[in-house]
């Protein structure tokens, strides 16, 4: 039994993470995890997660996921030779539910069972969230930046406006915080400097960012951002951070944060329902 995991960004990634123990509970077998590092995500799954019984990490084989048995893009499972796809097991994961329960609350119990972060990302976590202060007492923000297409032409204008309406959204939000308590502090965080710089010179005595966080910037787009291992580590402990702070889907509705269909800005609420399971850090 296989399941190979997307090779994009760490966060696109670690959305279907649940899917693992999901399918370990249904067959009861240990699973082949394939988990290939790429270009926009230069890293090994044991330097973020700690092993687990119910999963081996298997190198990569072109033989077992060849062009010819799947499409390019495939992640999802490979059972007795069948392959199931990522939908099928959200699928079988509904037919377990008794119809009150969201979807996001049936995941969140597997993915408590995965996501166990290495004694590594613990420690740079711990050094984070000393340094900065961060509690339930900041307000955290994660917008994802002015997005170019693929091909990296110079088509960052064209989602400016879009996202500068986003960035005038929260700004309200943060006046209103701000009348009752105008020492209230907030984390800004985003793939785009131009954003964190704009929140921070709009609120000088109130915002700030993680200068640690080292991914690199996405404006050029998705093709030409190389993340290396040491950004990836931070993005992931840059999860963490934000996940112990009062998100801001908890100001403005969660439909509302999800920006450019950004998996990043949408995991932190995950990463808090997991607490809810056990205890995280």
């Amino acid at each position: 039994m296989i399941y190979k995991f997307r090779r994009d960004g760490l966060a696109s990634r670690l959305w279907h993470a649940w899917q693992v123990p999901f399918i370990y509970r249904l067959h009861k077998v240990p699973i082949d995890v394939i988990w290939e590092p790429s270009y926009e995500c230069h890293i090994s799954l044991e330097r973020i997660l700690k092993p687990k019984s119910f999963y081996n990490i298997k190198d990569y084989d072109k033989n077992d996921f060849s062009e010819a048995s799947c499409p390019f893009l495939f992640f999802g499972g490979k059972i007795n030779e069948e392959l199931i796809d990522v939908t099928a097991i959200e699928n079988l994961l509904y037919a377990t539910g008794n119809g009150s329960q969201e979807p996001l609350w049936l995941k969140t119990e597997y993915y408590s069972e995965i996501l166990h972060p290495t004694d590594e990302v613990q420690d740079k976590f711990n050094k984070i969230k000393h340094k900065y202060d961060i509690s339930s007492d900041v307000i955290s923000l994660h917008i994802r930046g002015f997005e170019p297409t693929e091909s990296g032409e110079a088509s960052r204008e064209a989602t400016r406006e879009k996202i500068t309406k986003k960035i005038n959204q929260y700004a309200e939000v943060v006046n209103e915080v701000l009348l009752d308590d105008r020492n209230q502090r907030f984390l800004i965080a985003s793939d785009d400097p131009e954003i964190e710089d704009r929140f921070i010179s709009l609120f000088p005595r109130n915002f700030f960012k993680i200068e640690e966080d080292k991914k690199p910037t996405n404006i050029k787009g998705l093709r030409f951002c190389h993340r290396d291992t040491e950004s990836v580590m931070q993005s992931f402990v840059l999860l963490l951070t934000l996940s112990e702070t009062t998100y801001s889907s908890q100001f403005i509705p969660f439909e509302e944060i999800s920006t450019n269909g950004s998996f990043f800005t949408r995991f932190p609420p995950i990463i808090q329902k997991i607490r809810e399971f056990k205890e995280f850090l």
